[in-house]
């Protein structure tokens, strides 16, 4: 048996054991953003992340005019005046996610906000079903939505109500997503697309909405950098500051993200993300429906972790690319040394064949392990080390004859 395949499998485990394989989730997705695919049955993920933002609210004329003593509320209204008024605050909010499979294609995630910066935030559970084929490096993939989030806003925005009422708003979503690596292995992208009805549920009493995004990822092997656009529109809804609203939609509303994220450690995925409104930057200073300047930073880790076929596959994408590379260096150092062996690096390594991504199929092997599909991808290999093994041979029998 050649040596070749052992030494090339020690080399592969030794990459693995220096750098540390990424655990990915099927259901990742840049921040702001769904995936169509959802978490691999029995996996746990928890997400902490940080929100930094302006946040404009409104405040009515009867809130506003209670913070003040009665002596003084004549005062209050002649320097202010009347009717509504908008705060500004500069808030830092925490936010915990948890995503568990619980199917092959369904997944629940919980989201909650510890803090807001005056109050206990709001709360969220969603289920997203997806389309079969969630475990194969599929290059389409749809997924619907069904959320209920839990506001703990005041309603001021209802006629007759001042206080929250704690109701779920319930809204459906759409994601849809293209993953080119399969199509494309040295263009590793993911295009993202989404839908809802639901923008920003502090608005839900005034507007009816409707949300549309779409992100570009650049999916590295360790490091990931994006850029996501969201767009919403919104419909005044009658309210106690205007019974009867004349205007239709409104909009759309723009949001730019820029980020990335990277591995390190042994679990553990790291996010940074700034965003603003690009063609109104400023306009949210003056109007609460406009989305402000926002920085969010998180982490996500894997409680409980099984590799999909998908992550599998994936995997070996990168690690083909990283050996075409190799080989590609391998040869240019040969063709600087006419008197190097052919099929040989300048160190004596064996340069690898190429092989196209239909041998990456784990299902076509007959198991599920990326250690039985690496296996495969070495057997060519080591039938062509074997025959050059048994030519070298029959070339030194050769020459051992001739001498006397």
């Amino acid at each position: 048996m050649s040596k070749a395949l052992p030494w090339m499998l020690s080399m592969a485990l030794a990459i693995v054991v220096a750098h540390g394989a990424p655990k990915r989730s099927r259901s990742e997705a840049v921040p702001g953003m769904h995936a169509s695919n959802t978490a691999n049955l029995g996996d746990i993920w928890v997400q902490a992340a940080a929100n930094g933002q302006f946040r404009v609210t409104p405040i009515p004329e009867d809130w506003l005019v209670g913070l003040a003593d009665s002596a003084y509320r004549n005062d209050l209204l002649a320097t202010y005046g009347g009717g509504q008024k908008l705060r500004r605050d500069v808030l830092l909010a925490p936010a915990l996610k948890v995503t568990i499979g619980l199917a092959d294609i369904l997944h629940l995630e919980v989201e909650n906000i510890p803090w807001d910066g005056e109050k206990i935030g709001a709360s969220r559970a969603g289920l997203t079903l997806t389309t079969p084929g969630n475990d194969d490096l599929r290059v389409f993939g749809l997924a619907v939505m069904a959320d209920a989030t839990l506001s703990t806003e005041e309603d001021i925005y209802s006629r007759g109500v001042t206080t929250p009422g704690f109701d779920p708003l319930f809204h459906l979503g759409i994601a849809a997503d293209m993953d080119l690596i399969k199509w494309a292995p040295s263009l590793p992208l993911k295009v993202y697309l989404n839908w809802s009805d639901l923008a920003d549920y502090r608005l839900a009493h005034a507007f009816k909405q409707q949300w549309g995004a779409a992100a570009v990822e650049w999916k590295g092997y360790r490091r990931e950098y994006y850029g996501r656009l969201g767009l919403k529109w919104l419909k005044p809804l009658p309210t106690r500051f205007d019974p009867d609203p004349k205007q239709s939609w409104r909009g759309p509303n723009s949001e730019l993200g820029l980020g990335m994220r990277w591995f390190f450690g042994d679990r553990f995925w790291g996010n940074a993300e700034i965003s603003f409104d690009p063609l109104q930057p400023l306009e949210f200073y003056s109007d609460a429906t406009h989305y402000p300047p926002k920085v969010f930073v998180g982490i996500e880790i894997p409680v409980l972790y099984q590799e999909s076929r998908a992550e599998a596959l994936r995997a070996l994408v990168y690690n083909e690319e990283l050996r075409k590379t190799a080989r590609q260096n391998a040869q240019a150092g040969q063709a600087a040394r006419p008197d190097s062996s052919e099929g040989f690096s300048q160190t004596g390594t064996p340069v690898l064949p190429p092989l196209g991504l239909d041998q990456l199929d784990l299902r076509s092997h007959g198991g599920d392990s990326a250690s039985t599909a690496l296996k495969t991808l070495f057997e060519d290999q080591e039938d062509v080390s074997v025959q050059k093994r048994k030519r070298i041979r029959q070339e030194l029998q050769h020459i051992e004859e001739l001498l006397p």
